[in-house]
């Protein structure tokens, strides 16, 4: 724990503002401790909680939520990663509908979003269509009038309007 808290000391250093957020590459959670010790060096939310392989709300978590109830610590989950989506279809117009699909639910229930689009795939050569779909998320979302945040802004929001 002391290698990780030093190498997240460093980088705050280098950015010159604090890191409260992290996510796990890949996706790689031992849960709950990878929590723990996130909460423990100093993250005050994570958002490696999704699906490796399909989109979806994982175990049915609609909105971010408190894994301990004696840590100031939020889990945001990750509702739609690119790869993941694309490796449910090639195809663009299907994975579009399950898009839709989940931004209709999410309308319904009120369910927080998370998107998670790598930068590489706005390469049209080599990702054909998958920067398209980030772009009807966004056009989607704002004819649906839905809220755009960052994580960070997600996390200050449920601290202070929410749990505060």
């Amino acid at each position: 724990k002391d290698i990780l808290r030093k190498e997240k000391h460093e980088l705050e250093k280098i950015l010159g503002h604090e890191v409260i957020g992290i996510r796990q590459h890949y996706l790689n959670l031992d849960i709950p401790t990878t929590w723990k010790i996130q909460s423990e060096i100093g993250f005050k939310y994570d958002t490696s909680f999704g699906y490796r392989f399909k989109v979806g709300f994982r175990d049915n978590k609609l909105f971010p939520f408190k894994p301990f109830e004696d840590r100031d610590f939020l889990v945001i989950p990750l509702t739609i990663m690119d790869c993941a989506l694309f490796r449910m279809t090639d195809s663009i117009r299907i994975a579009w509908n399950i898009v839709k699909d989940m931004l209709k639910k999410a309308e319904k229930t009120g369910a927080v979003v998370t998107v998670l689009w790598h930068q590489r795939v706005f390469n049209e050569n080599e990702f054909p269509g998958w920067g398209r779909i980030y772009e009807k998320i966004i056009q989607e979302g704002i004819k649906r009038k839905a809220w755009f945040g960052t994580c960070r802004d997600i996390y200050n929001f449920m601290e202070k309007d929410y749990y505060g």
